[in-house]
């Protein structure tokens, strides 16, 4: 006589997708990324109020930066926010869509806006004694570590789990999903 066994319950990490973490982390990137863009902006626009004009400048903008050491560290900084901000975005897209170089490209991205972000705070503290300015990029660069460490996870749940090819659309593919669509429309027109 044989006893049949019930059959077995699927763990959640079965049925989990393994690239979850990256998925959210790609809304994270994303969301951090158009806050960034959106900073990057007002403080582009606002600029030419906060910095006033020299009585005799320079003759090239070489010299307007030597001569002003934190207007060049905050120049750097708010080019680095918009279009660090555009990076964050599209990488975090990438990560949401799992894209394949999408962790290898988010790791990059981050650690080239931590560089960049110390550097501007290395500045304004080192060459201005601007204790109190270098707090933002301070701010910006802890937040760019925190994304560099959940872009290491990402890069490394992408190789580990690799996600499937992405296949592109078909005309048949495109032909059953209008059939769908029109057999879902006689309910809503009826």
């Amino acid at each position: 006589m044989t006893v049949e066994q019930p059959p077995a319950k699927q763990s959640t990490e079965e049925v989990r997708n393994p690239r979850g973490f990256a998925m959210r982390t790609g809304i994270l990137f994303q969301t951090i990324g158009s806050a960034f863009l959106f900073g990057g902006c007002l403080l582009w626009s606002i600029s030419g109020n906060v910095v006033t004009p020299e009585s005799n400048p320079p003759q090239d903008w070489l010299g307007y930066f030597a001569s002003r050491t934190s207007a060049a560290a905050w120049t750097v900084g708010v080019v680095t926010g918009f279009v660090g901000g555009l990076a964050l975005a599209s990488v975090g897209v990438g990560l949401h869509g799992e894209r394949p170089s999408s962790g290898k490209l988010a790791v990059g991205v981050t650690a080239i806006l931590f560089v960049l972000y110390a550097l501007v705070a290395g500045v304004l503290v080192v060459e201005e004694g601007h204790w109190g300015a270098a707090i933002i990029p301070t701010v910006l660069s802890v937040v760019m570590l925190c994304l560099f460490l959940l872009a290491l996870r990402c890069a490394h749940l992408f190789r580990r789990f690799p996600p499937p090819p992405h296949t592109e659309a078909t005309e048949e593919i495109l032909d059953e999903i209008r059939k769908q669509r029109a057999e879902r429309r006689k309910y809503y027109d009826a």
